[in-house]
């Protein structure tokens, strides 16, 4: 099998793991390695997930933000601790983003078209909650995310999560788990009977 073939297969059969199987099994294992070793040389396969590659693309998006608008970041770190100073317990990065985004006072500097994306949303709250950890809990947030890239000061984002894990993703509290909850009127006289 040639590279040009295989190449084909591939695509043909990419979303289809059972007729990719059937189709490649008909091609003698020398052929096939050789056929993959060629396209891996050439550029032509990727070994690795797209995921990952969004991953590096959305800190590397983050960063380059970051340079044309340095002062972002610190934007929103004050504005979260505003929050929290306030008495939120609970507040969305997102609505912090759009009063970024709307408010015509700050200049700021458009990146990819955009004054800023949506995207840079989970690239934010890490950037916030790594420079000023007493703000974990304040935003909820996935376990994963692209932003898991993330590099401040040094430090990895996975590593901060580990150590802070208990207050980025507490247990859920009493109160949502008790606000629709209904006690039984008579359950004492029940119990006793």
């Amino acid at each position: 099998m040639k590279k040009t073939e295989l190449k084909q297969v591939l695509r043909k059969y990419r979303r289809q793991p059972n007729e990719m199987l059937t189709a490649l099994s008909s091609t003698p294992q020398g052929e096939l390695l050789s056929a993959f070793v060629d396209l891996y040389t050439a550029g032509e396969l990727r070994l690795h997930s797209r995921k990952r590659a969004r991953r590096k693309n959305l800190c590397a998006k983050g960063y380059a933000y970051d340079r044309a608008n340095p002062w972002v970041k610190d934007w929103f770190l004050s504005a979260a601790r505003e929050k929290r100073d306030e008495g939120r317990t609970h507040y969305s990065i997102g609505n912090l983003l759009e009063k970024l985004r709307h408010d015509v006072a700050h200049g700021i500097v458009r990146v990819d078209d955009f004054r800023i994306s949506n995207d840079l949303q989970s690239y934010y709250v890490r950037q916030v909650l790594m420079r000023d950890a007493s703000l974990c809990g304040l935003f909820d947030l996935r376990r994963t995310s692209d932003a898991d890239a993330l590099v401040v000061d040094g430090r990895t984002w996975t590593d901060f999560a580990k150590d802070h894990e208990a207050e980025l993703w507490p247990e859920r509290t009493a109160r949502k788990k008790d606000s629709h909850r209904v006690t039984p009127l008579f359950s004492d006289e029940r119990s006793a009977g």
